[in-house]
């Protein structure tokens, strides 16, 4: 069984992931004027989507063993 503190900081991580990708991507289209192609404002959009949906799942508590299943789940829906 996978400890409740190991599963908030390894959702914590993928929110933080999510940010410096969605960041970097952002940085790459406005900062150094490179236009995306249309298969990348897609992939920012789900990663955005995983980001948000990981920071529902690090914030709300979870006390079950099924709510992290379904989180889990719910984190790989937008991908």
């Amino acid at each position: 069984m996978l400890h409740p503190l190991t599963y908030r900081l390894i959702v914590w991580l993928l929110v933080l992931l999510a940010a410096i990708c969605t960041g970097g991507s952002l940085y790459a289209h406005h900062g150094l004027g490179l236009n995306p192609r249309p298969l990348c404002i897609f992939q920012r959009m789900s990663v955005i989507a995983v980001g948000l949906v990981a920071l529902l799942c690090a914030l709300w508590p979870l006390r079950r063993r099924l709510a992290h299943w379904a989180s889990a789940v719910l984190g790989g829906a937008p991908a």
